[in-house]
């Protein structure tokens, strides 16, 4: 091979400085932004547009909105199989008394114990320490079993979560009276709608 010039190392010299220098930045906001839901409709269908829900959220609240940007057209989004338009939280539970579930089951004791038997499951275990060798322990397991069906049903539902509440835009019922009272905003005096959906700012 023939020895390297001083010409041919200088044209060298911008591939070496090259690879040394950094890649630019991502811009995170322009590369998230090409994943932004966007939903558009000239006419809104009552079919088609109860699937047109968008959620936002932290991990510990979530709000659903409609085409309208809130939850306006909760009669709509009721349907059969709709998309429920709810405000939902981590920190908002609800447990309903198990008898208007239609469980005559007294679920709780008086001193607020849960009445409820548990399976008896062998456990074995060569641990020496004390409680962990060979041993039965109670275990919520076959419910039905050693429960009413009734009570499993409610322990499977309850705790849930619950709709904290809902906001929506209405509409006069006279609109020489702008104070109200109030109707409900229909779907077939929506047009045009352009819904979309920021991934970045949530």
């Amino acid at each position: 091979h023939a020895p390297m010039t001083w010409r041919s190392g200088l044209a060298l010299l911008p591939l070496v400085i090259g690879g040394l220098v950094s890649p630019p930045p991502i811009d995170r906001r322009t590369v998230v932004g090409r994943h932004d839901v966007q939903l558009r409709h000239e006419q809104l269908d009552p079919v088609a547009t109860r699937w047109d829900a968008l959620t936002v959220g932290n991990g510990e609240f979530a709000f659903t909105a409609d085409v309208t940007g809130l939850q306006s057209l909760n009669r709509t989004y009721r349907q059969p199989e709709a998309f429920p338009l709810y405000t939902m939280s981590n920190w908002g539970w609800h447990t309903p008394d198990p008898a208007a579930a239609g469980c005559p089951h007294r679920l709780f004791h008086g001193n607020g114990t849960l009445n409820y038997t548990y399976a008896d499951v062998q456990i074995r275990s060569r641990d020496p320490r004390p409680g962990k060798g060979n041993r039965t322990v109670p275990y919520q397991f076959d419910c039905r079993a050693h429960n009413p069906p009734c009570a499993c049903d409610f322990l499977y539902r309850f705790p849930a979560r619950v709709n904290l509440g809902q906001l929506a835009f209405v509409l006069p019922v006279d609109a020489r009276q702008p104070a109200g009272p109030f109707r409900p905003l229909e779907l077939r005096r929506i047009r045009a709608t352009q819904q979309r959906l920021d991934l970045y700012t949530g």
